[in-house]
């Protein structure tokens, strides 16, 4: 399993748990594993690397969103989008190896000894427990590879906030920490002596920033810590850039020659979000110096009318090229008519 997937099933994990859920998503994959090995037909389509993985993913998603938690669901969508279709069989059964195992320790009574004096009232059992499944992550991760692993922690967080103003606030958190951590009066070696135990160094940063910010930002800087960190207003500065980079996937501005209905925003909404990976909050600005169609910008992506083939072989996959077409053309019937 690739150390970003691995950070978001591990995030995912803790919101599982958070939820009493933990038990249903070690089952849900277990059961998966031996469903797709036994499955002939399953395997086949998605060890096919001639699909496209956001076809394999929607295929998956019709398959199992009635029948298994939400939160393992989400796990399985995220290995299909980023490991190679051949590696998948394999990577399920890590992925419900490692979902196991935690469930497992979480079930073990751990004492405040553990993390290094009292661990306080706010640091519970579930944080104990991740800090030491990080601890052991931390042992065997590259500094490139920690950061990769952070990042996939990072988005399976963000993943579950569905307000792009709500990301504009844990990015300016971050950033407000970045320069608290950067300044010449604020202590910040602990946090990156590794001399200290890391699930001590996580407990401390936990109890600095909780009930002070959003609870998303005390996780992702809590776990950044297994990052290796050279020096903490650094490594909150990558993570700044990386919520940010986040937020403006989750926006689509779109700039359209006139109104459009709900239904064709529905239709450019689930577009993007197949390209984004994410919900997407459309953004519709009309602009009367356009003659037809539309144009579209979604994170670093910019399409507009005379674009026609990109955008339809970018969705003809999961869409169908009418559906695409239809989308980027929207308008142009109006500007006929006229």
């Amino acid at each position: 399993m690739i150390p970003s997937l691995k950070g978001y099933v591990h995030a995912v994990v803790e919101s599982a748990s958070s939820d009493e859920a933990l038990g249903r998503v070690a089952s849900d994959l277990s059961s998966f594993n031996r469903f797709i090995l036994t499955n002939s037909s399953l395997f086949a389509v998605v060890t096919d690397s001639g699909i496209g993985s956001l076809v394999r993913k929607s295929i998956l998603t019709d398959l199992l969103v009635s029948r298994m938690d939400k939160y393992a669901l989400r796990i399985i969508q995220r290995a299909v989008l980023e490991e190679p279709a051949d590696d998948l069989p394999v990577v399920f059964a890590e992925m419900a190896e490692v979902v196991n195992l935690i469930d497992e320790v979480s079930s073990q009574d751990i004492s405040s000894q553990q993390v290094g004096g009292s661990s306080g009232a706010s640091y519970g059992h579930l944080e104990i427990v991740m800090s030491r499944v990080a601890a052991e992550e931390e042992e065997d991760l590259s500094r490139s590879a920690a950061r990769k692993y952070i990042g996939g922690y990072c988005r399976a967080v963000l993943d579950e906030v569905d307000n792009a103003d709500v990301l504009a606030t844990i990015e300016e958190e971050v950033l407000a920490l970045a320069r608290l951590f950067g300044s010449d009066t604020f202590p910040g070696f602990t946090f990156i002596d590794r001399s200290i135990p890391l699930l001590a160094r996580r407990r401390a940063m936990f109890e600095l920033l909780d009930g002070k910010v959003s609870s998303a930002t005390v996780r992702i800087v809590v776990h950044s810590l297994s990052s290796r960190p050279r020096d903490m207003a650094t490594t909150l500065m990558w993570l700044a850039d990386f919520v940010s980079a986040i937020r403006g996937w989750r926006i689509g501005r779109v700039r359209s020659a006139r109104p459009l209905g709900a239904d064709e925003l529905d239709m450019l909404a689930g577009i993007l979000e197949d390209v984004a990976g994410c919900p997407v909050d459309v953004q519709v600005d009309v602009d009367g110096s356009l003659l037809g169609g539309v144009i579209v910008s979604i994170g670093d992506l910019v399409v507009d009318s005379s674009a026609r083939r990109y955008l339809e072989a970018l969705g003809t996959p999961l869409l169908g090229r009418d559906a695409v077409h239809q989308a980027v053309s929207v308008g142009t019937a109006d500007r006929g008519a006229a």
